[in-house]
């Protein structure tokens, strides 16, 4: 993984510890495959919910950001919400974001 791709990921672990109100349940693995990265936050379903936000603007707002900070360093990104039981995807790493800071 390059050095962008980690600015991002740790970025995202910052961001997502201030929003949820237990920073330790939330999980992301990533995993790159034709040229794009793709970063999965699991979390529980109250959990889940507050990353995502009403109507999904907070998803929209991550999304965004990431995307800009890609094309800064010239790597695609694809941000996926989902539930702690849901199957991580692809092989990638996992991050607890209650370890990171």
């Amino acid at each position: 993984m390059g050095s962008s791709e980690d600015l991002v990921k740790q970025w995202l672990i910052g961001t997502l510890g201030l929003i949820v109100d237990h920073p330790e349940d939330v999980t992301l693995h990533s995993f790159e495959e034709m040229g794009r990265v793709t970063i999965q936050f699991r979390s529980n379903r109250g959990e889940i919910g507050k990353l995502i936000g009403k109507g999904g603007r907070h998803a929209d707002a991550l999304r965004t950001l990431v995307r800009a900070m890609g094309k800064k360093s010239g790597v695609a990104f694809t941000l996926e919400f989902a539930r702690e039981d849901a199957k991580p995807l692809g092989d990638g790493d996992g991050v607890n974001t209650g370890q990171a800071n």
